[in-house]
């Protein structure tokens, strides 16, 4: 979901010529990624080591193309 709304943030930009939308893009790029990182700090506080891992496992915006070895 982040993902499309950035992405579509920069087509916009792209599409028209007005500086406007290109600062609304970097703004909402911006906005988005503190937003995740915000619920990254809120996710590890629930779920502690176990979410720990799973980052490890996963992208934060798109999926990790190689495997990650598992530490355990």
């Amino acid at each position: 979901m982040y993902l499309v709304l950035c992405t579509f943030a920069v087509a916009m930009a792209l599409v028209s010529a007005y500086l406007l939308n290109l600062l609304f893009s970097i703004g909402t790029i911006l906005s988005i990624n503190w937003l995740v990182r915000q619920e990254e700090e809120m996710m590890l506080e629930r779920f502690g080591d176990e979410y720990h891992a799973y980052m490890k496992r996963t992208g934060r915006f798109l999926p990790r193309l190689r495997r990650v070895a598992d530490t355990e």
